[in-house]
């Protein structure tokens, strides 16, 4: 199901790319190290996190969906993607925050007013130093905004200021208001593995996205991994583990799941009277692709 109309997404693509092809940073001496992820919304439908190692098609997807002519080279400057998904009845939204080694040049050419870019200045004020404020420069279009707070960070939202506000608080030894996640759930999805990793808080909404079927079995969270299946190499071989707020339900919960799986009782592992794991899922990368609004 695509959510966003093709100037929006075309802009987003567009962005996201030319970061990673050429750009330029305002200095900002940072003071504390910032890791990308902190600098998303808290309240996400769900989160992931991979690498262009884990698979370079969905990378492209969310770099450069168009611009193809730059895909290759703006996939060989990122590190890592990190991104957000929100969803409400009445709107639906992908943040990102990536890391790579981001040149330092042209980005007035690559978002030249001409072509709809409107540079923006946000203001930050600094009482903890002998200067009396901080400025960090994006760049407007449409729906998207996007912002290179330094040499090795890129921050793309609907709204980028919230996002330098938290890389200005963490960058100064202040604290994030991003993601509220567990320690070790933050940092299983920050690990730099060759896994694709997703954790979704209203799983609900994720598992009506992922299965097309409304399985209300009372569930704290889904978190799962996905790799590129070498046999099938259009389709994800997916990890999944369910959380369940009530115990009673872990039973239902896991006919209802295989079912919709496709899979047999057997592919479901109990870890406790309310965790359960269901390895060996197949799903096309296309599916998921929508799943993630590409």
């Amino acid at each position: 199901m695509r959510t966003y109309g093709d100037r929006r997404q075309t802009a987003f693509a567009l962005c996201l790319c030319a970061v990673f092809v050429c750009c330029r940073s305002v200095p900002v001496p940072e003071r504390s190290a910032v890791h990308p992820f902190d600098l998303l919304d808290d309240g996400g439908s769900f989160y992931l996190s991979l690498s262009p190692e884990t698979d370079a098609d969905l990378t492209e997807r969310i770099v450069a969906t168009y611009f193809s002519g730059a895909r290759k080279s703006a996939v060989s400057r990122v590190a890592r993607v990190y991104a957000g998904f929100y969803h409400s009845r009445s709107s639906r939204t992908l943040q990102v925050a990536a890391s790579g080694a981001l040149p330092t040049r042209m980005l007035s050419v690559l978002f030249p007013k001409r072509a709809g870019w409107k540079p923006q200045v946000l203001t930050v004020s600094a009482p903890e130093t002998t200067a009396t404020e901080r400025t960090y420069r994006y760049y407007a279009r449409d729906d998207i905004q996007i912002s290179i707070p330094s040499d090795t960070i890129a921050c793309i939202s609907p709204d980028v200021t919230r996002m330098l506000r938290r890389y200005d608080s963490i960058s100064h030894g202040g604290v994030s208001d991003g993601p509220q996640l567990s320690a070790d759930v933050r940092d299983w999805l920050c690990d730099e593995t060759n896994e694709i990793r997703f954790y979704a808080g209203s799983p609900l909404s994720f598992l009506t996205m992922l299965t097309g079927a409304h399985l209300n079995v009372r569930l704290a969270y889904v978190k799962g991994t996905m790799v590129v299946d070498a046999a099938v190499p259009d389709s994800y071989r997916v990890t999944l583990e369910f959380e369940f707020k009530d115990p009673r339900m872990l039973t239902v919960g896991q006919a209802l799941l295989t079912l919709a799986f496709g899979l047999s009782d057997g592919s479901a592992v109990r870890n406790s009277p309310t965790n359960m794991v269901i390895s060996e899922i197949n799903v096309k990368k296309e599916q998921l692709y929508r799943l993630f609004l590409l």
